[in-house]
């Protein structure tokens, strides 16, 4: 019986790529990589697109299956952009089933001309094995210890997050910021607040491995995620994986998952006083062991059931089976 081929197209090489790719090829699909200028795709294969943003017309065009893949950055951060959005409107008009992660991104698709009827809501997710979920006693401490990962990119949200880390010392608060990535703005941002990194308030670790993140994440009292348009972010979910509890800004798609506020704690976007005065209320009583566990309790329990990564891939490849597994011709199966 012939394997089951799926071509994966990917403008970024990501990490979230890879480990599609590898839970796919571990459940015997066929699996091969390619770039959108590389060649014709022969006609019995599944075209996987990892950003519907850019997918190119020529590829649009081919009458093989196409899916494609939108976690919230990809849809909501270019509502408001008219060329991706002429691009997002193309793809919606040919793909056959679009995977998003949550509730409010598969509305965005809806409103702006996706049939409702070819949408997938289905999280990335993150490793249960990799990010298992840690029983830390809480206990008052001298220095809070704050981490984030996010990208240092503009939109990140690293300017506000080291904004109200300033407030927070202003005010006399004893606290640690982990900061590691890289990106366009860390040596400007860093030059910017090099007061709090000579003072030893924000440690920058550069770019760490899984292993390092993990050990941060476990480490750090909160995590915090300041970026004002990618929701529903890998970071969050592996936060919320080991129990580290969360501060977020309160775009939309992290109200969905953070089911606003029951699995963390959510601030204005774009606002540095609004995250200030949520870090200056969670540090103020660190020993609310009621309130810290209920979130890491409930923030597990979301991973657990809508986030398993290995699980939802399995779910992927089953629904891929089911619905294309009639569409077939003599060079073999989709």
């Amino acid at each position: 019986m012939h394997k089951r081929n799926l071509v994966f197209f990917d403008t970024t090489h990501s990490l979230h790529v890879d480990r599609i790719l590898s839970e796919f090829e571990k459940i015997e699909w066929e699996v091969e990589y390619r770039n959108y200028n590389q060649g014709p795709v022969e006609p019995h294969k599944i075209l996987f697109f990892g950003h519907v943003d850019s997918i190119p017309k020529h590829l649009l065009d081919v009458k093989n299956p196409k899916i494609g893949i939108s976690w919230a950055y990809d849809i909501y951060s270019h509502i408001n952009n008219t060329i991706r959005m002429e691009c997002l409107l193309n793809s919606f008009e040919k793909l056959d089933l679009l995977v998003v992660d949550c509730e409010y991104v598969a509305g965005i698709a809806k409103k702006i001309g996706m049939d409702a009827n070819k949408i997938l809501i289905l999280p990335y997710g993150v490793s249960l094995e990799d990010y298992s979920y840690k029983k830390i006693k809480r206990r008052r401490k001298k220095i809070f210890n704050i981490y984030s990962n996010r990208n240092w990119e503009v939109g990140y949200g690293q300017s506000t997050l080291l904004e109200a880390i300033k407030r927070l010392v202003e005010n006399q608060i004893e606290v640690a910021l982990h900061l590691s990535g890289d990106g366009r703005t860390r040596v400007e941002l860093l030059n910017k607040y090099r007061q709090l990194i000579e003072s030893g308030v924000v440690i920058y670790h550069g770019r760490v491995t899984p292993k390092k993140n993990r050990t941060l994440l476990i480490n750090a009292d909160v995590y915090v995620s300041a970026s004002e348009y990618d929701g529903w972010s890998v970071s969050i979910l592996e936060s919320l994986a080991v129990g580290t509890p969360v501060i977020a800004a309160d775009i939309e798609p992290n109200v969905d998952l953070l089911d606003s506020g029951k699995n963390g704690i959510l601030f204005e976007n774009r606002n540095p006083n609004s995250l200030y005065s949520q870090l200056e209320s969670f540090i103020d009583d660190p020993n609310d062991t009621r309130n810290v566990e209920a979130f890491r309790m409930s923030g597990r329990e979301k991973v657990e059931v809508s986030c398993n990564f290995e699980s939802n891939v399995l779910d992927l490849s089953r629904l891929l089976q089911t619905k294309f597994l009639s569409l077939k011709d003599s060079s073999g199966f989709y």
